[in-house]
């Protein structure tokens, strides 16, 4: 009776056995678990993901805030080399620049320096815009352009044109058609053209950069 017994247990553990392996794995939580003997799992070849990169429109938007940043840097860099010493018509100094010359225009003492003009005005000088006719001995050479307008040579500086005379460089009213990259700050927009101590500049593109052209002047 015993033998018997026996007998139907092991009968029933192969049976068992034989029913695992056939149904496979056992998904136990979430994951799968291999039963001792099941053989190894199936074989899953790797998923290759593409790089990850940012949207196109993320690339856009940081190219124009750095070219920005870049033009931005690149015009205070222009005028600040350009208009390094100009003094702000209207301002008073108490003293004048250590180096300034006297000049006479129309009985009126005008005082140069670095390319400013001033006029004694009670106990100090006040920067004044140039007259025109007056006959400096030199320009301030790091702030003087020279460009040619036609077949004439002139030289812009300090938002001021000029011409060469017998004894220095005679200040005259901005030639129509003369074009220059940079503008005082002090200008004014009227409209659609800029205006600084009555000369009227026109914006011009100019690749990635802007010229202005004078268009009117007084």
């Amino acid at each position: 009776m015993l033998k018997k017994t026996v007998c139907a247990l092991m009968a029933s553990l192969l049976v068992g056995t034989a029913a695992a392996q056939a149904a496979g794995p056992v998904r136990v939580g979430g994951s799968v678990r291999y039963r001792p003997g099941a053989g190894l799992p199936p074989f899953r070849p790797p998923v290759v993901r593409p790089p990850i990169r940012p949207g196109t429109g993320a690339i856009i938007r940081h190219e124009i805030r750095r070219e920005i940043r870049r033009e931005i840097r690149r015009e205070r860099r222009n005028r600040a080399i350009f208009f390094g010493t100009m003094a702000v018509v209207g301002t008073v100094l108490r003293s004048l620049p250590p180096r300034h010359t006297t000049v006479v225009v129309n009985r009126q003492t005008f005082y140069f320096a670095d390319g400013n003009y001033y006029t004694q005005s009670g106990g100090g000088f006040t920067v004044v815009p140039a007259p025109y006719g007056v006959v400096v001995p030199v320009l301030p050479s790091e702030y003087s352009m020279p460009l040619m307008v036609g077949s004439q040579e002139y030289f812009y500086a300090q938002g001021y044109f000029y011409r060469r005379a017998p004894n220095g460089y005679i200040c005259i009213a901005a030639p129509i058609g003369a074009v220059v990259n940079v503008i005082p700050e002090s200008a004014v927009r009227r409209g659609d053209l800029l205006e600084y101590n009555g000369t009227f500049y026109r914006e011009i593109a100019n690749g990635e950069y802007v010229d202005y052209e004078v268009v009117r002047a007084r």
